[in-house]
């Protein structure tokens, strides 16, 4: 969990760095510089995006802007935009992917669940872990992958996995170091 969150943002450190702006397209900008970031979210999710922001306001009493609430923006490979942005909080959920764990999230804390609370995203991406069968050592890279790109990830895709089992086994050697 703690190395899904480093490799994520660096355990909060990175929420992202774009917000949306475009609705209908899912363009946003980049927050430092003002460009221009299209794909920043798919607009099949941005329904959700927007549910989950308003029932953060209205049961946290916040005024969260939506457009103005960092979100992951897309990656590029070779130069191109490479699938969408829209990761929220620590953990960088999708929008339709968090919807699923907020209310399991809620029901543990019995508070409203945010993607944004570094709490909520621990225990977010612990269940999402576990239901994709990480809870043995031997589903780890199985469910590391999911928890990137769902069960339609490829072979150039591994790199994730293997970057997150390599950050778990460092926090393993730490651990042990200090005879935990």
């Amino acid at each position: 969990i703690l190395a899904v969150i480093t490799q994520e943002s660096n355990l909060g450190k990175n929420v992202g760095q774009c917000y949306l702006k475009n609705i209908e397209t899912g363009a946003g900008v980049k927050i430092k510089t003002g460009a221009v970031s299209p794909k920043t979210m798919n607009p099949k999710t941005i329904q959700y995006f927007l549910e989950i922001i308003k029932n953060i306001n209205e049961k946290k009493g916040l005024i969260r802007d939506p457009f103005a609430t960092p979100v992951s923006c897309v990656m590029y490979s070779n130069g191109a935009p490479y699938g969408w942005g829209g990761g929220m909080g620590p953990g960088q959920f999708i929008a339709k992917t968090w919807k699923i764990y907020d209310s399991k999230v809620g029901a543990i804390t019995g508070r409203v669940a945010d993607p944004w609370d570094i709490r909520d995203a621990f225990l977010a991406t612990a269940l999402y872990l576990k239901d994709s069968g990480g809870s043995v050592k031997s589903g780890e890279f199985k469910a590391t992958m999911n928890y990137f790109s769902g069960s339609s990830w490829t072979r150039w895709e591994e790199f994730y996995g293997r970057s997150v089992l390599s950050i778990a086994t460092g926090y393993e050697k730490d651990i042990a170091a200090i005879g935990g």
